[in-house]
């Protein structure tokens, strides 16, 4: 119980999505792990967290990519049936390896496994997105919104997503809807000037 109190304040604030929280994020996600050195999540989220050093911040991917696939590799050892797992391990593949076809993968057995994860959705739409399958990417990104209606990097990613498929009707009304859930972000008001 204490290590899942841990778990899910590293969650919070590695849903901040800056790299300040981030650090934060780690330090809950260690101690976690120190709580409870079997409970696989906490790995995955310490992944999930490397991971977004090098997108959030000027680091390198390097400086993260090793910790990244060891702490989803660790969770995978731990619950090979955690779709977190294969969903950190998949975003290891898809940003610092490059391997789609491996992310891929990974993704759609994280979806298989928990068909309601929207992280999942959500980063897998970033692969088909990448790989200029748009149709399949807002599929996959419409979904996560459903699942997860106030999450702010999949409303942001859906403006970026709908945009780069060429919708941009539809674009500006998930960016309107955005500004509506977050009016204190201001930069998700690019598209209202």
């Amino acid at each position: 119980s204490e290590a899942y109190q841990l778990y899910l304040q590293g969650r919070f604030h590695w849903n901040k999505l800056q790299i300040n929280e981030f650090e934060k994020a780690v330090v809950f996600f260690k101690q976690a792990i120190e709580k409870d050195p079997k409970f696989a999540l906490a790995y995955s989220g310490l992944a999930d967290t490397y991971t977004h050093f090098s997108t959030f911040g000027d680091f390198r991917t390097k400086d993260y990519s090793p910790q990244a696939k060891q702490a989803a590799l660790k969770a995978l050892e731990l619950d090979p049936n955690l779709a977190e797992a294969h969903t950190s391990l998949a975003k290891v593949l898809f940003d610092y390896e490059y391997n789609f076809a491996g992310a891929e993968k990974s993704f759609k057995r994280a979806i298989e496994i928990d068909p309601n994860y929207a992280t999942a959705r959500q980063f897998y739409s970033e692969l088909l997105s990448a790989s200029s399958r748009h149709d399949e990417s807002i599929r996959e990104i419409m979904k996560a919104g459903e699942l997860d209606p106030f999450s702010r990097a999949i409303n942001v990613v859906m403006v970026r997503y709908l945009a780069r498929a060429g919708r941009l009707d539809e674009a500006l009304l998930q960016n309107k809807k955005l500004n509506e859930l977050f009016p204190n972000e201001a930069f998700f008001h690019y598209w209202n000037s």
